[in-house]
């Protein structure tokens, strides 16, 4: 018998019957669960329908981004995660000659 599982953002589940996996990418304050299935496909459902699906809690795939056809090289760090920039306070050096 398969547990219960509780939807977290950023995680990715099986469901048994369908046998498909999705990723779960937001949850709104009325409880609507958005979900991204492997193929790139987009659906909200329910907590409590969440709650009721035979699901398993998986790793995500290796290969997660086949569906929208990326390649190792274009994927990129700054793809997943914020990335900042310093700014400096201080003008850049000029070589004027006084």
């Amino acid at each position: 018998m398969l547990e219960k599982v509780v939807p977290i953002v950023g995680a990715w589940y099986e469901d048994i019957e369908q046998c498909a996996l999705f990723e779960i990418i937001a949850i709104d304050d009325s409880n609507v669960i958005t979900a991204q299935y492997y193929d790139g496909e987009i659906t909200e459902i329910e907590k409590e329908a969440f709650i009721a699906l035979p699901l398993k809690q998986i790793d995500q795939p290796e290969d997660w981004g086949a569906p929208f056809e990326l390649e190792g090289t274009d994927r990129f760090e700054s793809d997943f995660f914020l990335v900042t920039m310093t700014v400096f306070q201080y003008p850049l050096a000029t070589n004027k000659m006084i």
